[in-house]
Order: structure tokens, then C-alpha cells, then sequence
């Protein structure tokens, strides 16, 4: 594991949204290359699932790995479900101040997204 640069972190702070691609079975193909809400917190990248847990992405992603991107970068990353609530409150937390109040931000931040955290581990 390789742990996410000041400047990275600042990268990903700084966009409304990175690009998520978790691998297929194959290792080597996308599930999906979609826009996606990101925040940093306490050094760590996460990423939610505003449908929770049971959507493909998080399936691929937490089996396979992937990539994501942001600024032309890429980035090799394991996603890792969070568990821990105060993880999960610290991670709503950061969402609340990045994103403007809106509907969005509400569905990110509540219970269905809340159960879908991923943590987004540089390889």
C-alpha cells in the first residue's frame, strides 16, 4: 500500500469529481468509467455509492480493484468497504463541507450512501 501525497490529496479535494473504472473479472477491462463524488479525510480517499452497496461498481471494485482519475492522472487502487462508524461520520462529514447543500449532497450523505463508503487504497 502507498499512501496518497498532500498534493494528490489536494488534486482530488480541489475537483467535484474524479473518475472511477473498477476492473472486470479480467482484470484488464472497465466496469464502468463514470463521475463520481470524492472527498479526502484524515489523509485517506473515499468514494460512496448513492444506491449503497449492492451496485456493480462497488462489487468489481472491492473484488477486482481499478482505477481512478482526476487532472489526466490515473491512479492503480484497491476500494475497501468502510465499516468503522467513525470512519463513515468523518467521511459524511467531509462530504457536508465540500458540496453545496442540495439533494445530492443529502442522498451522499444519507444511510444508503452512508453504507456504501469506499475507501480508495493506492497501490
Amino acid at each position: 500500500m502507498t499512501e496518497w501525497t498532500s498534493e494528490e490529496l489536494k488534486d482530488f479535494a480541489d475537483v467535484e469529481a474524479l473518475q472511477k473504472r473498477p476492473y472486470e473479472d479480467d482484470g484488464k477491462t472497465f466496469e464502468q468509467d463514470i463521475p463520481t463524488w470524492t472527498v479526502p479525510a484524515g489523509g485517506k480517499l473515499y468514494v460512496r455509492g448513492a444506491k449503497g452497496g449492492n451496485t456493480k461498481w462497488v462489487a468489481f471494485g472491492t473484488k477486482n480493484g481499478g482505477q481512478v482519475a482526476v487532472n489526466g492522472k490515473k491512479y492503480e487502487v484497491d476500494y475497501e468497504l468502510v465499516t468503522g462508524p467513525a470512519e463513515i461520520e468523518a467521511v459524511t462529514a467531509a462530504f457536508k463541507n465540500k458540496y453545496p447543500a442540495g439533494p445530492i449532497l443529502t442522498m451522499m450523505t444519507g444511510k444508503v450512501a452512508e453504507s456504501a463508503t469506499v475507501k480508495l487504497v493506492k497501490r
